[in-house]
């Protein structure tokens, strides 16, 4: 019988399952079971349009794994754009009535109900566009300067871009009955209060603990093996 952890990964706006790729080498091999979810319009969906619309983006990923939740213990694990999504996604999978995660880990995004106050940015032209989402060290220096790829992902980019900014959460009431965990770095400018972050204990009737880490919106980028060796404890304690 196989005992792992299923660990699910929803990326970041313009992010891919490839992203998550580089974490596999980190985590528990014997304890966990990495899934990096693929959204439409990149990797192996790259012939798929890209969803703008965060329920639709829900439905999509709870189609993609409702069978392997149902017959082993799951986990989440969500950055930015990836936390709503995984948010949303939990509470669709427990209004369908089946089994919740053992844990779930939200990352670098304020707790749901708390909307950002950036100026929209999807609607900008591409130069415009770019330079502003640029700024969060969103995109590898290698695809900046490669003007052919940039242009490929600009839609993709753009689209979850706005399915993040239109997102508006309907509801304080919903609480999960399972410990979450809160990542998150130091140096994010889209984080602007503390208690932005430690609000996310409202959306649970058990523990919410916030995890600190050195660095900027993408903290993990330069601290992987440390922060795969929390997700390792993390679900070690939670299995």
């Amino acid at each position: 019988m196989n005992n792992k952890v299923n660990l699910f990964f929803l990326p970041h706006a313009g992010g891919s399952a490839m992203g998550y790729m580089s974490f596999k080498r980190f985590l528990d091999n014997s304890l966990i079971n990495p899934i990096p979810l693929e959204l439409p319009g990149r990797g192996k969906l790259i012939k798929e349009k890209p969803i703008n619309n965060t329920s639709e983006c829900v439905n999509f990923l709870f189609e993609s794994i409702k069978d392997i939740i149902c017959n082993s213990k799951y986990a989440f694990f969500g950055h930015s754009l990836g936390s709503i999504l995984t948010y949303e996604l939990i509470k669709l999978i427990e209004k369908e009535e089946m089994p919740s995660p053992i844990t779930s880990i939200f990352s670098g995004r304020m707790a749901p109900f708390i909307s950002y106050e950036h100026t929209p940015i999807s609607h900008l032209d591409d130069e415009d566009f770019i330079d502003n989402f640029s700024s969060l060290n969103g995109i590898p220096e290698e695809i900046m300067h490669n003007k052919q790829i940039l242009q490929m992902i600009i839609p993709i980019l753009k689209s979850d871009v706005k399915m993040a900014e239109d997102y508006v959460c309907q509801t304080k009431d919903d609480k999960f009955d399972f410990n979450i965990h809160v990542f998150y770095g130091n140096q994010d400018t889209m984080i602007k209060n503390i208690t932005d972050l430690t609000d996310w204990n409202l959306c649970t009737t058990k523990k919410c603990t916030l995890h600190e880490f050195d660095g900027d919106h993408f903290y993990y980028n330069k601290n992987k093996a440390y922060v795969c060796s929390c997700i390792n404890n993390i679900i070690n304690e939670e299995v």
